[in-house]
């Protein structure tokens, strides 16, 4: 809607398009490589929800996002096996990421990648889909 004021002005920045590659977004491609890898046997969904989390200043509660990284066996009636799942505020880092019920802080992408290098080639996480795959057959 146009403003027929003339000395109404926009007063906001550009914004310009920024190169950062979230958390959510390479959660996705994951999901995405595990689906090529498993033949689409096992497959991979990000679920992400608003949620509260403590703020870092004087006990406050802020809006964040919690993301869940799932398996799914759809030869399974779509069977969903949570892996992990991580909470974020509105700037991507830090995070929280917690898989087999042990949190870990993870201050920047780099970290973020080595982590879910971790995780991915887990045993458990490897014997999980190996299940997965052998019982959708």
């Amino acid at each position: 809607m146009t403003n027929s004021n003339p000395k109404s002005r926009n007063l906001w920045p550009d914004f310009g398009v920024d190169d950062l590659v979230t958390p959510s977004n390479i959660l996705k491609e994951q999901a995405t490589y595990l689906s090529e890898k498993t033949n689409n046997v096992v497959i991979a969904q990000v679920k992400s929800q608003p949620m509260l989390v403590p703020a870092y200043l004087e006990g406050d509660i802020l809006t964040g996002i919690k993301h869940e990284f799932l398996l799914v066996a759809p030869a399974l009636q779509n069977y969903q096996y949570k892996l992990f799942h991580l909470v974020q505020g509105v700037r991507p880092y830090p995070l929280t990421l917690t898989f087999r019920g042990k949190d870990y802080e993870i201050k920047n992408e780099a970290e973020f990648i080595k982590s879910l290098e971790n995780i991915f080639s887990d045993i458990e996480s490897v014997n999980i889909i190996k299940s997965l795959i052998s019982q959708s057959k």
